[in-house]
């Protein structure tokens, strides 16, 4: 939510400076980015039902996604039955070698 705001006041700072070439770039930009999420979550979802679905979507919308998946992938959230991948496919230390999670310790143990 943070970065869709920091994009935003960018696009303002690009359009004060008479940069719209770059304000435009950045909104597109922006867009992509939400398209390519919306179609990520309708890909992963669209066997579960359409409420499933929608609420996918807007949980991209709102731009919580990150938090969502951060909190599926250490939740160990099981992938239901009928979704196309698994909270971590997203993740990129899997995709590049697999490393294992450890468990949580405090600094004390």
């Amino acid at each position: 939510m943070i970065d869709m705001f920091t994009d935003i006041l960018m696009v303002l700072e690009f359009m004060r400076d008479k940069k719209t070439k770059f304000a435009y770039i950045m909104i597109g930009s922006v867009f992509a980015n939400l398209g390519i999420q919306l179609i990520v979550a309708f890909i992963k979802n669209f066997r579960l039902g359409w409420r499933k679905v929608l609420k996918e979507m807007l949980i991209v919308l709102a731009c919580l996604k990150p938090g969502a998946d951060v909190f599926r992938v250490t939740s160990d959230t099981k992938v239901e039955v009928g979704q196309n991948m698994d909270p971590t496919t997203g993740e990129g230390q899997r995709r590049m070698g697999g490393v294992k999670r450890r468990p949580f310790t405090t600094i004390a143990q």
